[in-house]
């Protein structure tokens, strides 16, 4: 239950303090990642050559369905944290954490074994087996320590992730340069490049133990009874993630299955790049996730409104101009970027700037509805989406080659969440509305629940 001993309008205007430094250590981690891969991928495709690169990208793609699996966990985590205002930290909350940490280390274990024997059994061929290990081994450990990163943004400290991603690109640019010259492999740039992810997770891990001890508690704190509830909320979060990597990872796989692996250089550059070009609008819309919550707790339904606007404006603008960048410089800026090596068609480029709006606007509602409480409604959508997106991107890749990567979640997300995500976002702030009495739209001890 929030705490509404303080009175709301200081608990707004400290929210409000919280984003503002969630947005800054943000933007200078975000500064980072296009450093990255300004330099990186100019480096790999110089070191490994244009198929080399397309292998890079589809080895990575292997394994983004590790992503959901744990980002459900760490989600729930995140909105238990995110909805328990008492301190300390209540039994229940840290309940959740440690049974989401037991059951990430489980799900670890789990993979590691069953990835041992397929990668043993499996022929030598194509993608670089050396690449898909160490690809397999730093994933699972930096998704499966996603559950530390989680715990901080429950507790509106981002601020020390994002410090920790904007430390781990710097590592990433040293360790991909420092691997082009010693050992110019697809397996040593994929170390260098998920490296220092997992070696950020760690200290996320030690950074959470020292701001907030409460969390982590005994092996009797293990709600075991409570593992297929935290289970089946996590389920509803994975399925949101999992969402994301059948629109986009899944759909650049069923075009390399289809052209072969080193045929599809060009879409899988957008691919890579498409999550730092959205990383910009994560700035704004990430730390709003437990802010919502925590307006919701207070019933403060006018602050949701307000700030979930502002956002969207932010976003949209943001959005528009990225897009249009895109398709009028897009051509030249990849062919100076890696050197001619790789060249985009204006089909591909304009394709690059639908999705850009696309997802800008599906982010937007997505956290609107995290913070809402929809998450369950949101996941169904997106899903719904998703699997239209794999059949269009099946369908269209023998016909229009690997533009059907971009162009198949585009018209499926024209088709459904474009217009079903703002309806649920209506739908759930007049819900909350009417739960609150009173002219500013509060009820003393509001629960989304």
């Amino acid at each position: 239950m929030a705490d509404l001993s303080v009175e709301p309008d200081i608990r707004s205007r400290a929210r409000a303090r919280r984003l503002l430094a969630a947005v800054a250590s943000s933007a200078l981690s975000k500064v980072s990642s296009v450093a990255y891969q300004i330099i990186a991928v100019p480096v790999i495709i110089a070191s490994v050559g244009s198929d080399g690169y397309s292998q890079f990208a589809v080895v990575l793609a292997a394994f983004g369905w590790l992503g959901p699996l744990f980002v459900g966990l760490g989600s729930a985590v995140t909105e238990r944290i995110a909805s328990d205002s008492s301190r300390p930290i209540s039994d229940q909350t840290r309940g959740t954490f440690m049974t989401a940490l037991s059951v990430s280390g489980a799900l670890l274990g789990v993979f590691f074994l069953g990835g041992s024997l397929l990668f043993l059994s499996r022929p030598a061929g194509q993608p670089d087996q050396t690449a898909l290990l160490f690809a397999g081994l730093a994933t699972g450990l930096a998704v499966g320590g996603g559950v530390f990163d989680s715990g901080l943004l429950g507790l509106q400290r981002s601020y020390v992730t994002n410090l920790l991603s904007f430390a781990s690109s710097l590592v990433a640019i040293g360790a991909t340069v420092a691997a082009a010259i010693i050992a110019p492999t697809v397996g040593a740039m994929v170390l260098a490049t998920l490296g220092p992810v997992v070696l950020g997770r760690a200290v996320s891990a030690f950074v959470l133990h020292r701001v907030e001890p409460g969390l982590w508690g005994r092996i009797r704190d293990i709600a075991w009874r409570a593992a297929p509830r935290i289970a089946g909320r996590g389920l509803v979060f994975a399925a949101i993630s999992f969402a994301s990597f059948l629109s986009l990872d899944a759909g650049l796989l069923v075009v390399a299955a289809k052209l072969g692996t080193t045929q599809v250089p060009e879409a899988a550059l957008v691919l890579r790049v498409l999550p730092l070009v959205l990383s910009i609008v994560a700035i704004i819309m990430v730390p709003l996730w437990p802010a919502i919550a925590e307006a919701a707790k207070d019933g403060d339904v006018h602050w949701i409104a307000r700030a979930g606007g502002r956002g969207a404006a932010l976003v949209m603008a943001y959005a528009i101009v990225a897009a249009l960048v895109v398709v009028v410089g897009g051509e030249r800026f990849v062919e100076l970027w890696t050197g001619g090596r790789i060249s985009m068609s204006f089909d591909l480029l304009v394709a690059a700037g639908g999705l850009i709006i696309t997802f800008s606007f599906e982010n937007v509602t997505q956290t609107l509805l995290f913070g809402l409480g929809r998450a369950g409604s949101l996941a169904a959508v997106l899903l719904l989406r998703s699997v239209l997106s794999l059949i269009l991107v099946f369908l269209l890749a023998g016909v229009v080659g690997q533009e059907a990567a971009l162009v198949g979640p585009i018209i499926a997300a024209l088709l459904t969440s474009s217009w079903l995500l703002p309806l649920l976002v209506v739908h759930g702030i007049r819900a909350q509305a009417r739960l609150q009495p009173g002219p500013r739209g509060r009820r003393p001890g509001g629960n989304l629940s």
